[in-house]
């Protein structure tokens, strides 16, 4: 049997799975949910776990390969999901601001309110965007009962909902 043999000094660590794992993370936190939670718990991990273990690694003079590639891929997951998600936002933001100005159009034009979005298509806009590119809450939610209207999206799911006060002119989240 070797001296060494078995020893942490010895294994190689393989960032595969790390990777892996990071674009698998990727996908759900920001298609599927769009929320930033995994990556919020990554950035945790990192900062209570990796970072004292490398700091630990460094002292006792041992590789300090591992912790620093998973700090890298998750930390840099972490950097794409949130930019990713603030992307996904603010294109909501913008969404939302050419569409209440084409209801608003389509009210002074015609005296009420659109039925539906659809209703402002093709003479008031080309076709209704994607609130967001995500599988969950990517679309503009909007109801007219009575001329009472009610226009949002889902900032932050699965609350953190951003409607406009067609009275007031104003935006204002519910929850």
């Amino acid at each position: 049997m070797k001296k060494n043999e078995g020893k942490e000094e010895d294994k190689v660590y393989h960032p595969g799975k790390s990777f892996f794992a990071a674009v698998v993370m990727y996908f759900i936190d920001t298609v599927m949910m769009n929320q930033g939670a995994l990556a919020f718990i990554l950035v945790i991990i990192m900062a209570f776990w990796w970072l004292p273990k490398s700091v630990f690694l460094l002292f006792k003079k041992r590789s300090l390969r591992e912790p620093l590639f998973k700090i890298g891929i998750y930390g840099l997951m972490a950097a794409l999901v949130f930019s990713t998600n603030i992307m996904n936002n603010n294109m909501a933001r913008q969404g939302a601001e050419v569409l209440v100005d084409r209801i608003n159009q389509y009210h002074v034009d015609k005296g009420v309110y659109p039925e539906t979005l659809q209703d402002l298509v093709p003479a008031y806009i080309e076709a209704i965007p994607a609130a967001k590119y995500t599988m969950v809450s990517g679309e503009f939610i909007y109801m007219n009962v009575d001329e009472h209207i009610t226009f949002f999206y889902v900032h932050f799911p699965p609350f953190g909902r951003q409607f406009y006060n067609f009275d007031t002119q104003a935006w204002f989240y519910l929850d």
